[in-house]
């Protein structure tokens, strides 16, 4: 298996940093420590929707419109330069957005699929063949937890990563350990997601 960005020398280089090195108590200051190695992080109260619930309030502040459940579908092009976007509403109503600057975050494949002129074919061959995995989550409420950590104190993990080829399972989330706001009864139950692959 192999690890993004962590070598030995990276793992040796951090534990000597947080044995002998000077130790700074706040979390941004990790952002130069590789991903695998991070003891602590950053992670709203209620949850990563907060995130973007805070996007929407900032982007409605701004002056900015707000339009959910509409459908992209297709992207009008002039030359190679996007000029609008239309999409369905929940009503079934076509609308149209033109502007100057567009970002998405569209699945590549539907993006292409969108795309209204010439496109090379490679491209589009290459996008219709593009693969992606179901991301599918089953919510677990459990008592209490069998694992503990070595001093029978509840387990601290946040997730747990299942290795075992013959399970379909990706890993195993705590989500009490990453909030308490994000269990109702945080001290009597342990909220655990599955993440299956």
């Amino acid at each position: 298996m192999h690890i993004k960005g962590l070598s030995l020398k990276s793992v040796m280089t951090n534990c000597l940093k947080e044995t002998f090195g000077r130790r700074r108590s706040d979390n941004i200051a990790q952002k130069r420590t590789k991903t695998s190695l991070i003891e602590k992080f950053l992670y709203p109260k209620f949850g990563p929707g907060q995130l973007w619930e805070h996007v929407a309030e900032s982007v409605s502040k701004g002056g900015g419109e707000l339009h959910l459940g509409v459908i992209v579908d297709r992207v009008r092009l002039k030359g190679s330069k996007v000029i609008s976007v239309e999409g369905v509403d929940e009503a079934g109503e076509r609308i149209d957005f033109p502007g100057d600057y567009f970002f998405s975050t569209m699945p590549v494949r539907d993006l292409i699929r969108a795309v209204c002129g010439e496109l090379p074919k490679e491209v589009a061959d290459v996008a219709r063949g593009l693969p992606y995995r179901d991301f599918i989550l089953v919510g677990l409420l459990a008592k209490k937890l069998a694992v503990t950590e070595e001093d029978g104190s509840p387990l601290k993990d946040t997730w747990i990563y299942i290795q075992e080829p013959n399970v379909t399972a990706g890993r195993l989330q705590i989500f009490n350990n990453w909030s308490p706001w994000l269990v109702s009864k945080p001290r009597s139950l342990d909220w655990s997601r599955v993440f299956l692959q």
